[in-house]
């Protein structure tokens, strides 16, 4: 794969790059079909009143009453997970068990339309588990289908002119959907958990990368993907067309895919200190690799690095 050669030069800065933790999400089957869920927000959740037991069922019995105190619509399938559950035995009447070995109900039936509204409460209905003398101890998640987010953006070329049909493919899901950019190079990409990032790709051009935000604004605006076409040999980018997202804090000397043999970079400018980073392609990162000192230009991928100044006690070998 070439992106396991893209290599660039960056000042030292940042160099650890973080991913914001997504939401938790789980999988159900329901109707017989395994459906991937997403945990709401604590601010939807379950009230528990008139905890009792039942000396009819031998059960322990609680009203519960489903609210949605977030500021957006949760969709269907809905589900109240118990996220921990101690001493319920012998179980939650009309549970199903998940993946984890812990109880569910599908309370999607009672959502109107399959869509929970902000502020709205559902109809309070009776729970019943346990043995009735045991006190049980539990939490409880609500889940519903991930929310739709969507990442704008508009595929360019390196001149920064649009660039129609570009294919997009995600990266993360088991089973990757692929999109065109349309007139003008727009498009719209939805986003959700199971969603890492997207690879742009176009004939003749060297692929791009872009991560999914991970804000929660319904719509997000994507770098724009400046598709630089192939030398079919070393192609050498400017510091606006680097096909990879740059981490926050560093800054860009200069970039290169070497496809074979070694190539020498001159630097945009003299640096006391930087580093050489590699692009992963399966963790989506940069790993830096050699550090170096008041250097303007190197040589990539593997050979002596070449100095205009200091002298050459500066020198370190590239690895």
């Amino acid at each position: 794969m070439i992106w396991r050669t893209l290599q660039f030069l960056l000042v030292a800065g940042a160099l650890l790059m973080a991913r914001n933790v997504q939401a938790q999400t789980r999988p159900f089957v329901i109707g017989g079909e395994t459906v991937m869920l997403e945990r709401a927000e604590n601010s939807v959740g379950a009230y528990l009143r008139a905890f009792r037991p039942n000396f009819a069922t031998g059960r322990w019995d609680v009203d519960v009453t489903v609210t949605n105190g977030s500021s957006r619509i949760l969709r269907g399938p809905i589900v109240l997970r118990f996220d921990t559950a101690t001493q319920t035995a012998p179980g939650v009447v009309g549970a199903t068990l998940d993946a984890s070995g812990l109880p569910f109900l599908n309370l999607t039936a009672m959502v109107t339309g399959g869509e929970f509204q902000p502020g709205q409460a559902l109809q309070t209905f009776t729970l019943s588990l346990g043995d009735g003398r045991t006190r049980p101890t539990f939490t409880i998640g609500i889940y519903s289908a991930p929310q739709v987010l969507l990442a704008a953006t508009r595929t360019l070329t390196e001149d920064g002119l649009p660039l129609e049909g570009v294919v997009v493919e995600e990266i993360g899901p088991s089973q990757p959907r692929s999109f065109v950019s349309g007139r003008g190079g727009w498009m719209s990409l939805e986003t959700s958990a199971n969603i890492r990032g997207w690879r742009f790709t176009s004939p003749g051009r060297i692929p791009v990368i872009r991560l999914a935000p991970s804000g929660s604004s319904r719509v997000t605006e994507l770098a724009s993907p400046r598709m630089v076409t192939s030398s079919g040999g070393t192609t050498i980018f400017s510091a606006a067309n680097i096909p990879a997202p740059i981490p926050s804090g560093w800054s860009p000397l200069a970039a290169a895919l070497v496809q074979s043999g070694a190539v020498d970079l001159t630097l945009s400018e003299q640096v006391e200190t930087g580093v050489l980073a590699q692009w992963d392609e399966a963790a989506l990162a940069w790993r830096a690799s050699v550090r170096f000192k008041l250097i303007q230009q190197v040589c990539l991928p593997s050979c002596e690095q070449m100095f205009r100044q200091p002298p050459p006690r500066y020198r370190e070998r590239t690895r």
